[in-house]
């Protein structure tokens, strides 16, 4: 017999059992995919305000401390020279309200008493880091 004859034989049955093979499992990809439930997913509560927090201390946009040496912002540590209300207005555009020290700004208008939340941070005092708090409420 012919070898290339049996070379041809056995390359014909080895692409009939891949193409078999490939077709059940694109099958059983699509209907796996298919039996899923497409669900909306639910945002946890308290996640909105998580977020806009962690933007306002975090950024460098915002309140973050950037060393003027290094670039190097620090989350959680408040510049006191951003602490104003057009920074405030500038970092989101939702209604904030935070205290620091006695010092209050604001993004937006309040008709209520302050109902924040008190945030532990550090502040940034000619080089080096304070302890402080802050109060942060979003209307």
């Amino acid at each position: 017999m012919n070898k290339r004859a049996e070379m041809e034989g056995s390359k014909t049955v080895f692409y009939i059992v891949f193409g078999l093979a490939f077709t059940a499992t694109c099958i059983a990809l699509i209907s796996i995919i298919s039996a899923g439930d497409v669900q909306e997913a639910d945002i946890p509560s308290g996640l909105e305000e998580f977020l806009l927090v962690q933007r306002l201390l975090s950024s460098k946009d915002c309140l973050a401390y950037q060393d003027p040496l290094t670039l190097r912002t620090y989350p959680a540590v408040v510049d006191p020279e951003k602490f104003s209300d057009e920074q405030i207005a500038g970092c989101t555009s939702k209604a904030i309200r935070m205290g620091m020290g006695g010092k209050q700004v604001k993004s937006a208008a309040f008709a209520s008493p302050f109902r924040g939340k008190e945030y532990d941070v550090l502040v940034a005092d000619n080089g080096r880091f304070i302890s402080g708090r802050v109060y942060i409420e979003h209307g």
